[in-house]
Order: C-alpha cells, then structure tokens, then sequence
C-alpha cells in the first residue's frame, strides 16, 4: 500500500510538472505573439508617419505656392493701377492739347 500511495505522489507531481511545463509553453507562445503584432503595429505606425510627414511636405509646397502666386497677383493689380493712373495722365493731356489746339 505504501508503495501505491509513493507511485500517486508521484504521478501527481509529474501531472503538476507537466501543467507547469504547458502553462509556461503557453505563456512564451502568447508572448510571440505580442511581439509579432507589437512589430507589426510599430511598421505600420511608421508607415503612417512617413505618409504623413509626405503629406506635409506637400501642403508646405503648395502653401508656398499659393504664396507665390498670391504675391503675383498682388504685383499684377500693381502694375494695372499704375498703367490705368497713367492712361488717365495721357489722356488728360490729350484734352489738354486738343483744348489749346482749338484756342490757336
């Protein structure tokens, strides 16, 4: 009888030994398994920021462009108003001119 119960306690340390074992093979596999999505999960936050630090970039350049092409515009109704100021100088001494001409 002794020896039944001795080949018991063993049988019930091995059980115990061998649920030990699965849980700790568990937990390595569930850790893998982090760490593969954890990877994942910082490849594509880095594909993210590249995308936007691309789409930056491109608002900087058409923020940019918009500068230019506001400043451009701004230089054009410059020279219009000018050109119009000096149309209505010509035009004044032409009825200046045509006044005396008709005074002579």
């Amino acid at each position: 009888m002794a020896e039944l119960a001795e080949y018991k306690n063993y049988a019930l340390m091995m059980q115990h030994c061998v649920l030990a074992i699965q849980q700790g093979h568990s937990f390595a596999i569930k850790a893998e398994a982090f760490k593969k999505e954890l990877t994942d999960k910082i490849k594509e936050a880095t594909k993210l920021i590249s995308l936007l630090n691309q789409a930056e970039a491109c608002i900087r350049g058409l923020f940019d462009q918009a500068k230019a092409t506001k400043a451009a515009q701004n230089k054009a109704e410059d020279r219009a108003e000018v050109a119009e100021n000096v149309a209505e100088v010509v035009k004044a001494k032409v009825k200046e001119a045509k006044e005396k001409k008709a005074q002579a």
